[in-house]
């Protein structure tokens, strides 16, 4: 690993020796004569005998992390800072301890970087491209083993190069009226998500030098903490599900979102604490003021709150006008002194980033518009605006006094992966973060969302893949032959309901419109039912259907306040019913089903608690209800349709996602990637359920338990990530000092 490479000084008093008993990293800011900077282990000679130095020791310490990346162990090591530094001086290099198969090129490279006369080495790092290019044989025996593949060599140097630039960013001072703008890409993305929303995945602490950021684990996100002085992060507890991180303004905390709830937990670990409920699904960004208060936006169509970080009660900050055509307030982001927030103003009907962007005041609650045109607002270092449209994010001089720009916003950085676009596909946000330093991180090129190809899996983990055409599946479900898949998908910003044939490869299109989804076969498979959520504030949710042949128009069947969606029949003419609305979130009911339409509401609550109950299925008997609890933890439970109160726990160590067997006779639920199967032996009011079995384990994606589905043949439907050939993802790229990079070009 590579450990510590913050830089600093100790300048003593005229003629004496500078002092390097306090610290293993010394401190320095200046590279003058008498002035020693930089890590003990990493320091050029020259640096060591605290002598002026230039780029030629930076030379030297990436041929000191090129020589432990290749070995696996530190170069120069003593037991105190003196011992380290001698080494530096005096001992030989061990070259002993390369590999056998190093290449010629790579150790001539580390002879010329590693050379202790500074007038020997290289003079600049690019001369090292022209080294490894040379061809020739590794210099010593292989003695019959396989030399280390090219791509480690390669991996080690980017590797070298990246913690170089780091510690060189860290510790040098560019001369006067220079700033040199150090880029480099993070091997983060293969572990992000698979579809990005909701804001920054990846995050910056206030100082810079750490990175919080999203990681799958199986079907879960955990937050990873990483020092940018380390290879590697570390998973933070209790984040398991964790959405939308934000640091605190101190950096000793990351707020987040998960289990219903706004939770934080300390950057050095601990337990997770809850402040208060809170939808993730719903809410859209969240700031914490130097005051120890949290903002955020709770709703999709909400304003803005604000709680104290240790819990309570949440206050009212700001709320939308309908009658202005207002949507929703969003994205907010706090000013340094703590005098409020500025925000996104989405107005309906209209893209993100044709918005408002505002600055509301907490001292009187007063609000000024600050631009028109823009989206994902962020203040930086209390003096300038950004945002961010068309995937570009603009810069522009701020006057927090007023709230009006100083002149024009210009582009700054292009490519951000965003989705400021149709308030339909998109949520007006954007990865991208600022730290208080003036770093950068961002995703740039890509999209915030991955095609799906719909596969079979038999219980042993073998995926064949459907002949259907990959696209952003949203829900998937076989009818009982299994040869007919009911499918809901994204279509730019629309939503599209369509049945497929499987033997003939027809496609039946049923509905094609904004807020529709999660459709469910009638019990008879003559209608498919679906949701259509409300397009205004004043409007109700419906329930809907449409004939599967395709002809007739659809048809509505019931209008609520909360919205509804079907998730099975306890009779041919009874539904079962997933609910929410934002008093009780998440919560089970049914209602009956009898024409003529549209009915009455009629809907009665079957399981309501102040926690979430989720993906509600039905065993095929009607009988038994399995569902997924999140009351402590992440659950899958069953109960009887006739007294929901008696429930049994199905899962042991969290699950999610059940579906049962179409004899009823097993329950399958998933969790951190891995397929569970738990056998089930129903009595006249009880039942008996086995231990779980793992079946196999896979990188399927998941929304509720509509992206998999249990085929008459007792194999899977599920759908995965696919990636067209020479596609590229969206890439991690951080740029250190941007800010003033950017304040020097203008």
């Amino acid at each position: 690993k590579i450990l510590d490479f913050g830089l600093a000084k100790a300048q003593e008093s005229s003629g004496s020796s500078p002092n390097l008993s306090h610290s293993p990293t010394l401190t320095g800011m200046m590279t003058g004569d008498g002035i020693i900077l930089g890590t003990a282990a990493y320091m050029a000679p020259e640096q060591a005998r605290g002598k002026a130095v230039d780029k030629r020791a930076d030379i030297w310490a990436f041929g000191v992390i090129l020589f432990e990346c290749l070995t696996g162990k530190q170069m120069f090591a003593g037991e105190t800072v003196s011992d380290t530094l001698a080494a530096v001086l005096r001992e030989p290099v061990p070259w002993e301890a390369l590999p056998a198969g190093t290449p010629g090129s790579v150790r001539r490279l580390l002879e010329r970087c590693l050379d202790r006369d500074p007038r020997r080495r290289l003079r600049d790092i690019g001369e090292a491209r022209l080294l490894l290019e040379e061809d020739g044989e590794p210099s010593a025996p292989t003695s019959g083993r396989r030399g280390i593949p090219t791509l480690l060599w390669l991996a080690a140097l980017v590797v070298a190069v990246a913690a170089t630039a780091f510690l060189v960013s860290r510790g040098g001072s560019p001369s006067d009226g220079e700033v040199a703008e150090r880029v480099f890409s993070l091997d983060l993305a293969r572990d992000l998500p698979g579809t990005q929303a909701f804001g920054p995945p990846v995050i910056l602490s206030p100082d810079g030098r750490s990175l919080a950021y999203l990681s799958r684990k199986g079907e879960e996100t955990v937050l990873i903490l990483r020092r940018l002085d380390r290879l590697d992060g570390v998973e933070l507890p209790g984040t398991s599900g964790a959405s939308q991180p934000f640091f605190s303004p101190d950096g000793r905390w990351i707020g987040f979102f998960a289990d219903d709830r706004l939770k934080r937990v300390s950057v050095d670990g601990g337990t997770a604490l809850d402040i208060c409920a809170a939808e993730p699904a719903q809410v859209r960004g969240a700031t914490w003021c130097p005051d120890g208060t949290i903002v955020f936006a709770p709703g999709l169509e909400s304003g803005l709150v604000r709680i104290d970080h240790r819990g309570g009660k949440a206050d009212t900050l700001s709320a939308p006008d309908p009658a202005g055509g207002e949507r929703s307030h969003r994205w907010p982001d706090a000013l340094p002194d703590g005098s409020g927030v500025v925000f996104l103003t989405q107005f309906r009907g209209r893209d993100y980033q044709d918005g408002t962007i505002e600055y509301l005041r907490f001292s009187d609650g007063s609000r000024t518009l600050v631009h028109s045109g823009g989206a994902f607002p962020r203040i930086l270092k209390g003096d300038r605006l950004l945002f961010v449209r068309d995937n570009t994010a603009f810069v522009a001089p701020w006057r927090p006094e007023d709230g009006a720009l100083r002149h024009s916003p210009e582009p700054a950085v292009a490519g951000v992966v965003a989705a400021t676009g149709d308030e339909a596909e998109g949520d007006g946000g954007a990865t991208l973060d600022v730290s208080d330093t003036g770093d950068l991180v961002y995703m740039r090129g890509g999209s915030t969302q991955q095609n799906l190809e719909v596969v079979v899996v038999d219980r042993q983990g073998v995926a064949q893949p459907v002949p259907v055409t990959p696209t952003h599946f949203t829900a998937v479900r076989f009818d009982r032959s299994g040869q007919r898949l009911l499918t809901a998908h994204d279509e730019g910003n629309l939503s599209v309901i369509s049945i497929l044939d499987l033997e003939s490869g027809g496609v039946t299109r049923l509905a094609r419109d904004s807020g529709i989804g999660s459709p469910y076969w009638s019990p008879d498979e003559r209608f498919v039912y679906y949701s259509r959520n409300r397009q205004l504030a004043e409007e109700r949710h419906r329930l809907e259907r449409v004939p599967v042949d395709g002809f007739g128009d659809p048809e509505l069947v019931l209008e609520s306040r909360r919205a509804m969606v079907v998730r099975g029949w306890i009779s041919p003419r009874e539904a079962l019913l997933l609910l929410f609305d934002m008093d009780t979130l998440w919560d089970i009911g049914k209602v009956r089903v009898e024409e003529p339409f549209p009915m009455s509401d009629g809907i009665e609550d079957v399981i309501v608690t102040p926690s979430m109950e989720l993906q509600p299925v039905l065993s095929p008997d009607g009988r038994w209800l399995a569902y997924t609890s999140q009351q402590a933890e992440t659950t899958v439970y069953v109960c009887g349709t006739e007294d929901p109160r008696r429930r049994w726990k199905v899962s042991r160590e969290g699950g999610r996602d059940p579906r049962w067997s179409r004899d009823g006779a097993s329950l399958f639920y998933r969790w951190n990637g891995i397929v569970y199967e738990v056998a089930v032996t129903p009595g006249e009011e009880s039942l008996r359920l086995g231990e779980p079995v793992q079946l196999f384990r896979g990188d399927y994606a998941h929304s509720g338990s509509v992206l998999w589905d249990v085929r008459p043949d007792g194999r899977f439907a599920m759908v995965r990530p696919v990636r067209e050939e020479g596609e590229r993802g969206p890439q991690v790229t951080f740029v250190l000092d941007w800010l003033a990079t950017l304040d020097s070009s203008r």
